[in-house]
């Protein structure tokens, strides 16, 4: 049977424990071998927000997920230059991973936008869709081919975003629910934000 390898992208801006919660639940529920973090170049639904630096963001997933060895961290979309389209990560580690079956985990909220994705159809043909939703979260009940398709993970949800760990970190709160203790010395020690 094909390994199950799981491909979760973003922003990272920062890493946090809503990100590295999916990815352990999936390893630990669906039998998968790892998990791959893909900090985005830039998101396309992202196009405007202040971002920090590529290295920084890149360093943050690196001490976050160094406490796991099922979780590894791919530069693919931040070495693009450009926007970063899923479709493009898919193509390149079927390419690594011929035999492997790619599973893209993303959130309810990604999901739900999913038709609005570059070429949604090339990454529903080539990874299996893997959703996180919060319990109790009402699966979307769309007749769009990507629900139907799609494996709904219910799980505990950690209430937490990237922009709310930034404006505690702006307003100089420490000890931040949710954000690895190393990730918000780092982000302390380099001014990230």
């Amino acid at each position: 049977m094909n390994k199950k390898i799981g491909i979760l992208g973003g922003s990272f801006n920062p890493i946090h424990e809503a990100h590295t919660s999916v990815a352990e639940f999936f390893l630990n529920n669906y039998d998968a071998s790892k998990v791959i973090f893909i900090p985005c170049n830039v998101s396309p639904f992202k196009t405007n927000e202040s971002i920090a630096p590529n290295n920084q963001r890149l360093d943050m997933v690196r001490i976050a997920i160094q406490s796991n060895s099922l979780f590894e961290v791919s530069e693919f979309e931040l070495k693009s230059n450009s926007i970063s389209y899923t479709y493009q990560t898919i193509e390149h580690f079927k390419t690594i991973y011929p035999n492997e079956n790619l599973c893209l985990l993303v959130g309810g909220d990604q999901a739900e936008n999913f038709h609005n994705w570059k070429n949604w159809q090339y990454i529903l043909d080539n990874a299996d869709i893997y959703v996180a939703l919060r319990k109790g979260y009402k699966i979307p009940t769309y007749d769009f081919e990507s629900y139907k398709k799609a494996i709904y993970m219910e799980m505990p949800f950690i209430e937490i975003s990237a922009s709310e760990i930034r404006e505690k970190i702006a307003i100089g709160e420490k000890g931040i629910k949710f954000l690895n203790p190393n990730v918000e010395s780092y982000i302390n020690e380099n001014k990230v934000y």
